[in-house]
Protein backbone atom coordinates (compact mmCIF):
# COMPACT_ATOMS: atom_id res chain seq x y z
CA UNK A 1 0.00 0.00 0.00
CA UNK A 2 1.12 3.51 -0.55
CA UNK A 3 0.73 6.22 1.73
CA UNK A 4 -0.32 9.70 0.21
CA UNK A 5 1.87 11.12 2.85
CA UNK A 6 3.80 10.77 6.37
CA UNK A 7 0.71 12.16 8.59
CA UNK A 8 -1.73 9.65 6.65
CA UNK A 9 0.69 6.88 7.25
CA UNK A 10 1.11 8.37 10.85
CA UNK A 11 -2.33 7.54 11.78
CA UNK A 12 -3.00 4.60 9.83
CA UNK A 13 -0.39 2.72 12.16
CA UNK A 14 -2.33 4.91 15.03
CA UNK A 15 -5.17 3.15 14.12
CA UNK A 16 -3.54 -0.23 14.52
CA UNK A 17 -1.48 0.28 17.57
CA UNK A 18 -4.75 1.40 19.53
CA UNK A 19 -6.38 -2.26 18.06
CA UNK A 20 -3.62 -3.74 19.55
CA UNK A 21 -4.00 -2.16 22.74
CA UNK A 22 -7.27 -3.13 23.07
CA UNK A 23 -6.70 -6.77 21.64
CA UNK A 24 -4.78 -7.24 25.21
CA UNK A 25 -6.69 -5.55 27.57
CA UNK A 26 -9.13 -8.11 27.97
CA UNK A 27 -7.31 -9.96 30.45
CA UNK A 28 -4.11 -7.77 31.64
CA UNK A 29 -6.91 -5.18 32.84
CA UNK A 30 -8.56 -7.91 34.60
CA UNK A 31 -6.06 -9.12 36.93
CA UNK A 32 -5.94 -6.56 39.96
CA UNK A 33 -10.25 -6.52 39.37
CA UNK A 34 -9.74 -10.00 40.69
CA UNK A 35 -9.63 -9.73 44.52
CA UNK A 36 -12.82 -6.81 44.23
CA UNK A 37 -15.06 -9.60 41.94
CA UNK A 38 -14.22 -11.78 44.41
CA UNK A 39 -15.95 -9.82 47.24
CA UNK A 40 -18.59 -8.68 45.32
CA UNK A 41 -20.13 -12.03 43.87
CA UNK A 42 -19.30 -14.05 47.02
CA UNK A 43 -16.87 -16.13 45.29
CA UNK A 44 -13.53 -17.89 46.67
CA UNK A 45 -9.84 -16.96 44.95
CA UNK A 46 -10.06 -20.31 42.77
CA UNK A 47 -13.53 -20.08 41.07
CA UNK A 48 -12.69 -15.98 40.44
CA UNK A 49 -10.40 -16.96 38.01
CA UNK A 50 -12.89 -18.11 35.81
CA UNK A 51 -13.38 -14.15 34.82
CA UNK A 52 -10.09 -15.18 32.87
CA UNK A 53 -10.34 -18.87 31.67
CA UNK A 54 -13.37 -18.60 30.24
CA UNK A 55 -13.06 -15.23 28.06
CA UNK A 56 -9.50 -16.59 26.83
CA UNK A 57 -11.42 -20.20 26.22
CA UNK A 58 -13.85 -18.52 24.05
CA UNK A 59 -11.16 -16.52 22.82
CA UNK A 60 -9.50 -19.54 21.22
CA UNK A 61 -11.97 -21.46 20.52
CA UNK A 62 -13.04 -18.99 18.11
CA UNK A 63 -9.63 -17.88 16.31
CA UNK A 64 -9.97 -19.96 13.89
CA UNK A 65 -13.26 -19.27 12.65
CA UNK A 66 -12.06 -15.38 12.88
CA UNK A 67 -8.36 -16.21 10.92
CA UNK A 68 -10.48 -17.78 7.86
CA UNK A 69 -12.85 -14.94 8.19
CA UNK A 70 -10.32 -12.50 8.19
CA UNK A 71 -8.39 -14.11 4.97
CA UNK A 72 -12.22 -15.16 2.76
CA UNK A 73 -14.02 -11.85 3.97
CA UNK A 74 -11.69 -9.40 4.21
CA UNK A 75 -10.12 -7.47 7.37
CA UNK A 76 -12.75 -4.58 7.47
CA UNK A 77 -15.67 -7.11 7.69
CA UNK A 78 -14.29 -8.73 10.37
CA UNK A 79 -12.58 -6.17 12.77
CA UNK A 80 -15.26 -4.13 12.93
CA UNK A 81 -17.95 -6.22 14.49
CA UNK A 82 -15.48 -7.80 16.67
CA UNK A 83 -15.03 -3.99 17.85
CA UNK A 84 -18.83 -3.47 18.21
CA UNK A 85 -18.85 -6.99 20.06
CA UNK A 86 -16.31 -6.29 22.44
CA UNK A 87 -17.73 -3.02 23.67
CA UNK A 88 -21.09 -4.14 24.09
CA UNK A 89 -20.09 -7.46 26.04
CA UNK A 90 -18.17 -4.59 28.51
CA UNK A 91 -20.96 -2.60 28.79
CA UNK A 92 -23.19 -6.04 29.93
CA UNK A 93 -20.27 -7.06 32.51
CA UNK A 94 -20.74 -3.93 33.92
CA UNK A 95 -24.27 -4.23 34.69
CA UNK A 96 -23.95 -8.05 35.67
CA UNK A 97 -26.48 -9.15 38.60
CA UNK A 98 -24.70 -12.00 39.31
CA UNK A 99 -21.19 -13.96 38.71
CA UNK A 100 -23.23 -16.25 35.77
CA UNK A 101 -24.38 -13.35 34.19
CA UNK A 102 -20.48 -12.08 34.27
CA UNK A 103 -18.86 -15.07 32.90
CA UNK A 104 -21.48 -15.23 30.29
CA UNK A 105 -20.72 -11.92 29.08
CA UNK A 106 -16.70 -12.50 29.42
CA UNK A 107 -17.51 -15.71 27.00
CA UNK A 108 -19.18 -13.17 24.57
CA UNK A 109 -16.32 -10.59 24.72
CA UNK A 110 -13.90 -13.55 24.17
CA UNK A 111 -15.90 -13.36 20.51
CA UNK A 112 -14.82 -10.23 19.85
CA UNK A 113 -11.48 -10.49 21.11
CA UNK A 114 -10.83 -13.64 19.10
CA UNK A 115 -11.57 -10.90 15.90
CA UNK A 116 -9.77 -8.12 17.07
CA UNK A 117 -6.49 -9.75 18.77
CA UNK A 118 -4.73 -10.54 15.56
CA UNK A 119 -5.58 -7.94 13.35
CA UNK A 120 -2.58 -5.69 14.42
CA UNK A 121 -0.38 -8.12 13.36
CA UNK A 122 -2.22 -8.95 9.70
CA UNK A 123 -2.54 -5.49 9.51
CA UNK A 124 0.83 -4.19 9.99
CA UNK A 125 1.97 -7.89 8.00
CA UNK A 126 -0.50 -6.35 5.00
CA UNK A 127 0.53 -2.93 5.00
CA UNK A 128 4.68 -2.40 5.73
CA UNK A 129 7.83 -4.36 4.07
CA UNK A 130 10.92 -4.92 5.68
CA UNK A 131 12.37 -2.54 7.78
CA UNK A 132 8.94 -0.09 8.09
CA UNK A 133 7.20 -3.39 8.96
CA UNK A 134 10.40 -4.52 11.96
CA UNK A 135 9.15 -0.61 12.96
CA UNK A 136 5.71 -1.22 12.96
CA UNK A 137 5.81 -4.65 14.80
CA UNK A 138 8.56 -2.71 17.55
CA UNK A 139 5.82 -0.41 17.88
CA UNK A 140 3.32 -2.46 18.04
CA UNK A 141 5.09 -4.63 20.76
CA UNK A 142 6.31 -1.40 22.75
CA UNK A 143 2.81 -0.23 23.01
CA UNK A 144 1.01 -3.47 24.16
CA UNK A 145 3.98 -3.44 27.02
CA UNK A 146 3.02 0.35 27.56
CA UNK A 147 -0.71 -1.09 27.84
CA UNK A 148 0.83 -3.61 30.31
CA UNK A 149 1.45 -1.03 32.52
CA UNK A 150 -1.38 1.04 32.35
CA UNK A 151 -4.09 -2.10 32.15
CA UNK A 152 -3.35 -2.83 35.72
CA UNK A 153 -3.32 0.98 37.16
CA UNK A 154 -6.13 1.75 35.73
CA UNK A 155 -8.07 -1.49 36.36
CA UNK A 156 -6.74 -1.40 39.89
CA UNK A 157 -8.07 2.22 40.71
CA UNK A 158 -11.30 1.88 38.61
CA UNK A 159 -11.66 -1.50 40.93
CA UNK A 160 -11.09 0.31 43.88
CA UNK A 161 -13.65 2.80 43.22
CA UNK A 162 -16.34 -0.06 42.00
CA UNK A 163 -15.89 -3.14 40.56
CA UNK A 164 -17.94 -2.71 37.63
CA UNK A 165 -15.94 0.77 36.36
CA UNK A 166 -13.20 -1.13 34.61
CA UNK A 167 -15.87 -3.33 32.47
CA UNK A 168 -16.53 0.23 31.12
CA UNK A 169 -13.26 0.53 29.48
CA UNK A 170 -14.15 -2.15 26.95
CA UNK A 171 -17.04 0.57 25.40
CA UNK A 172 -14.40 2.59 24.07
CA UNK A 173 -14.23 0.20 21.28
CA UNK A 174 -17.57 1.14 19.78
CA UNK A 175 -16.47 3.86 18.65
CA UNK A 176 -13.14 2.90 17.47
CA UNK A 177 -15.18 0.75 15.19
CA UNK A 178 -16.91 3.64 13.58
CA UNK A 179 -13.50 5.00 12.70
CA UNK A 180 -12.31 1.96 11.42
CA UNK A 181 -15.70 1.64 9.32
CA UNK A 182 -15.20 4.89 7.94
CA UNK A 183 -11.66 6.01 7.46
CA UNK A 184 -9.24 3.48 7.69
CA UNK A 185 -7.67 2.05 4.27
CA UNK A 186 -7.93 -1.64 4.27
CA UNK A 187 -6.34 -3.84 2.02
CA UNK A 188 -8.15 -5.48 -0.23
CA UNK A 189 -7.26 -8.68 0.72
CA UNK A 190 -9.15 -11.84 0.37
CA UNK A 191 -8.97 -15.46 -0.72
CA UNK A 192 -11.63 -17.72 -2.67
CA UNK A 193 -10.55 -20.79 -0.73
CA UNK A 194 -13.63 -22.69 0.97
CA UNK A 195 -12.49 -23.69 4.51
CA UNK A 196 -11.71 -26.95 4.17
CA UNK A 197 -9.24 -26.11 1.44
CA UNK A 198 -7.66 -22.92 3.69
CA UNK A 199 -7.27 -25.20 6.45
CA UNK A 200 -5.26 -27.91 5.00
CA UNK A 201 -2.14 -25.89 3.67
CA UNK A 202 -2.58 -24.11 7.39
CA UNK A 203 -2.49 -27.67 8.91
CA UNK A 204 1.13 -28.07 6.71
CA UNK A 205 2.09 -24.87 8.01
CA UNK A 206 1.35 -25.74 11.65
CA UNK A 207 3.44 -28.51 11.21
CA UNK A 208 6.17 -26.61 9.91
CA UNK A 209 9.38 -26.29 12.53
CA UNK A 210 9.15 -22.25 12.69
CA UNK A 211 5.54 -22.30 13.13
CA UNK A 212 5.67 -24.77 16.00
CA UNK A 213 8.47 -23.06 17.57
CA UNK A 214 6.35 -20.00 18.19
CA UNK A 215 3.29 -21.36 19.20
CA UNK A 216 5.48 -23.37 21.92
CA UNK A 217 7.09 -19.77 23.27
CA UNK A 218 3.76 -17.81 22.94
CA UNK A 219 1.72 -20.87 24.86
CA UNK A 220 4.82 -20.57 27.66
CA UNK A 221 5.38 -16.66 27.53
CA UNK A 222 1.51 -15.86 28.64
CA UNK A 223 0.96 -18.94 30.93
CA UNK A 224 4.05 -17.12 32.91
CA UNK A 225 2.59 -13.73 32.19
CA UNK A 226 -0.80 -15.02 33.77
CA UNK A 227 0.45 -16.74 36.59
CA UNK A 228 1.91 -12.72 37.30
CA UNK A 229 -1.90 -11.40 36.33
CA UNK A 230 -3.67 -13.94 38.17
CA UNK A 231 -1.88 -14.61 41.29
CA UNK A 232 0.12 -11.97 42.46
CA UNK A 233 -2.98 -9.44 42.99
CA UNK A 234 -4.19 -12.33 45.27
CA UNK A 235 -1.60 -12.84 46.35
CA UNK A 236 -0.76 -8.97 47.74
CA UNK A 237 -4.48 -8.41 49.09
CA UNK A 238 -4.80 -11.42 50.39
CA UNK A 239 -1.87 -11.81 52.05
CA UNK A 240 -0.53 -8.25 53.03
CA UNK A 241 -3.55 -6.47 52.83
CA UNK A 242 -3.05 -4.24 49.46
CA UNK A 243 -5.45 -2.52 47.84
CA UNK A 244 -6.70 -3.39 44.34
CA UNK A 245 -4.71 -0.44 42.70
CA UNK A 246 -1.68 -1.01 44.75
CA UNK A 247 -1.70 -4.68 43.48
CA UNK A 248 -2.16 -3.25 39.61
CA UNK A 249 0.81 -0.68 40.62
CA UNK A 250 3.23 -4.47 41.46
CA UNK A 251 1.55 -5.43 37.83
CA UNK A 252 2.87 -2.24 36.49
CA UNK A 253 6.30 -2.42 37.88
CA UNK A 254 6.78 -5.84 35.75
CA UNK A 255 5.42 -4.37 32.67
CA UNK A 256 7.92 -1.36 32.94
CA UNK A 257 10.61 -3.82 33.22
CA UNK A 258 9.31 -5.07 30.13
CA UNK A 259 9.03 -2.45 28.08
CA UNK A 260 12.41 -1.08 28.88
CA UNK A 261 13.77 -3.83 27.09
CA UNK A 262 11.42 -4.49 24.12
CA UNK A 263 12.11 -1.05 23.37
CA UNK A 264 15.83 -1.99 22.64
CA UNK A 265 14.82 -5.17 20.57
CA UNK A 266 15.99 -3.37 17.25
CA UNK A 267 19.23 -3.26 18.99
CA UNK A 268 19.82 -6.57 20.58
CA UNK A 269 18.53 -8.35 17.78
CA UNK A 270 21.70 -6.82 15.72
CA UNK A 271 23.89 -7.75 18.32
CA UNK A 272 22.54 -11.35 19.67
CA UNK A 273 21.23 -13.90 17.77
CA UNK A 274 17.25 -14.13 18.04
CA UNK A 275 17.49 -17.80 19.37
CA UNK A 276 19.53 -16.75 22.51
CA UNK A 277 17.53 -13.73 22.95
CA UNK A 278 14.75 -16.79 23.49
CA UNK A 279 16.80 -18.52 25.81
CA UNK A 280 17.88 -15.83 27.93
CA UNK A 281 14.56 -14.14 28.36
CA UNK A 282 12.78 -17.26 29.33
CA UNK A 283 15.76 -18.14 32.31
CA UNK A 284 15.32 -14.89 33.41
CA UNK A 285 12.31 -15.20 33.72
CA UNK A 286 11.79 -18.59 35.32
CA UNK A 287 14.21 -16.75 37.64
CA UNK A 288 11.74 -13.85 38.96
CA UNK A 289 9.29 -16.09 39.54
CA UNK A 290 11.97 -18.65 41.49
CA UNK A 291 13.27 -15.74 43.56
CA UNK A 292 9.73 -14.57 44.35
CA UNK A 293 8.88 -16.92 47.19
CA UNK A 294 12.41 -17.07 48.83
CA UNK A 295 11.82 -13.60 50.78
CA UNK A 296 8.30 -12.04 52.29
CA UNK A 297 9.00 -8.69 51.79
CA UNK A 298 7.10 -6.34 49.28
CA UNK A 299 10.23 -5.03 48.23
CA UNK A 300 11.76 -8.17 47.27
CA UNK A 301 8.27 -8.89 45.19
CA UNK A 302 8.94 -5.88 42.97
CA UNK A 303 12.49 -6.49 42.13
CA UNK A 304 11.32 -10.55 41.49
CA UNK A 305 9.28 -8.99 39.05
CA UNK A 306 11.17 -6.46 37.87
CA UNK A 307 13.40 -10.25 36.91
CA UNK A 308 10.96 -11.40 35.09
CA UNK A 309 9.83 -8.35 33.19
CA UNK A 310 13.27 -7.90 31.90
CA UNK A 311 12.81 -11.99 30.68
CA UNK A 312 9.57 -11.20 28.92
CA UNK A 313 10.75 -8.13 27.29
CA UNK A 314 13.42 -10.32 25.63
CA UNK A 315 11.39 -12.73 24.27
CA UNK A 316 8.08 -11.04 23.67
CA UNK A 317 9.51 -8.92 20.76
CA UNK A 318 10.71 -11.64 18.68
CA UNK A 319 7.97 -13.89 19.18
CA UNK A 320 5.67 -10.92 17.35
CA UNK A 321 8.10 -10.23 15.10
CA UNK A 322 8.29 -14.38 14.28
CA UNK A 323 4.33 -14.46 13.77
CA UNK A 324 4.77 -13.13 10.48
CA UNK A 325 8.01 -14.43 8.99
CA UNK A 326 6.84 -17.89 9.29
CA UNK A 327 4.04 -17.43 8.31
CA UNK A 328 3.28 -18.72 4.54
CA UNK A 329 2.33 -16.56 1.60
CA UNK A 330 -1.44 -15.78 1.88
CA UNK A 331 -2.28 -17.48 5.18
CA UNK A 332 -0.94 -14.37 7.51
CA UNK A 333 -4.47 -14.38 9.25
CA UNK A 334 -4.40 -18.19 9.78
CA UNK A 335 -1.01 -18.27 11.23
CA UNK A 336 -1.70 -15.31 13.41
CA UNK A 337 -4.67 -17.07 14.55
CA UNK A 338 -2.87 -20.09 15.36
CA UNK A 339 -0.03 -18.03 17.49
CA UNK A 340 -3.19 -16.66 19.42
CA UNK A 341 -5.00 -19.61 20.17
CA UNK A 342 -1.50 -20.79 21.86
CA UNK A 343 -1.38 -17.54 23.59
CA UNK A 344 -4.89 -17.85 24.88
CA UNK A 345 -4.15 -21.56 25.96
CA UNK A 346 -1.68 -20.36 28.09
CA UNK A 347 -4.19 -17.48 29.46
CA UNK A 348 -6.46 -20.32 29.98
CA UNK A 349 -4.18 -23.29 31.47
CA UNK A 350 -2.19 -20.52 34.04
CA UNK A 351 -5.62 -19.58 36.31
CA UNK A 352 -6.88 -23.24 35.71
CA UNK A 353 -4.00 -25.27 36.43
CA UNK A 354 -2.56 -22.67 38.91
CA UNK A 355 -5.60 -22.32 40.75
CA UNK A 356 -5.71 -26.36 41.88
CA UNK A 357 -2.08 -25.48 42.50
CA UNK A 358 -2.80 -22.92 44.96
CA UNK A 359 -5.88 -24.38 46.43
CA UNK A 360 -3.67 -27.24 47.22
CA UNK A 361 -0.03 -26.14 48.25
CA UNK A 362 -0.56 -21.95 48.31
CA UNK A 363 0.85 -19.61 46.77
CA UNK A 364 5.08 -19.86 47.14
CA UNK A 365 4.16 -23.87 45.16
CA UNK A 366 2.44 -21.53 42.17
CA UNK A 367 5.71 -19.34 41.60
CA UNK A 368 7.83 -22.33 41.42
CA UNK A 369 5.96 -24.10 39.13
CA UNK A 370 6.01 -21.44 36.70
CA UNK A 371 9.34 -20.29 37.62
CA UNK A 372 10.34 -24.21 36.91
CA UNK A 373 8.96 -24.08 33.44
CA UNK A 374 10.79 -20.66 32.26
CA UNK A 375 14.46 -21.70 33.58
CA UNK A 376 13.90 -25.27 31.94
CA UNK A 377 12.35 -23.57 28.62
CA UNK A 378 15.29 -21.13 28.33
CA UNK A 379 18.14 -23.18 29.17
CA UNK A 380 16.82 -26.15 26.56
CA UNK A 381 16.50 -22.96 23.98
CA UNK A 382 20.07 -21.95 25.02
CA UNK A 383 21.24 -25.71 24.98
CA UNK A 384 19.94 -26.19 20.94
CA UNK A 385 21.18 -22.72 20.21
CA UNK A 386 24.65 -24.11 21.15
CA UNK A 387 24.18 -27.20 19.82
CA UNK A 388 22.84 -26.12 16.23
CA UNK A 389 24.82 -24.31 13.86
CA UNK A 390 22.72 -21.19 12.37
CA UNK A 391 20.33 -22.16 10.13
Amino acid sequence: MQHADGNKDTSTLALILAVGLLGMMGGVLMGPVLPALSDHFGVGGGSVGLVITVYAATTALFFPVMGYFTDRYGRRNVLVPALVINGVAGILGSVAPSFNFLLAARALQGVGIAGMAPMAVVLIGDLYEDVERAGAMGSLSSIRSAGGIISPLLGGTLATLSWNYPFAVYSLSIPLSLIFWSQFPFPDTHTTLSIREYLTPLARAVRGTGVQAVLVMSFLSFFLLYTVMTFIPQHLTSTYGLTEAQAGGFLAVQALATITLALQSGRLVQRVERRYLFGIGFVASGLGFLFLPTYGALLWIAISLVVYGFGRGLYQPQIITLVADVAPEGLLGGVSSANNIAKYAGQVAAPFLLGLVRSMAGFDTVFYVSGIMGLTAGLAILFMAFMCSPS
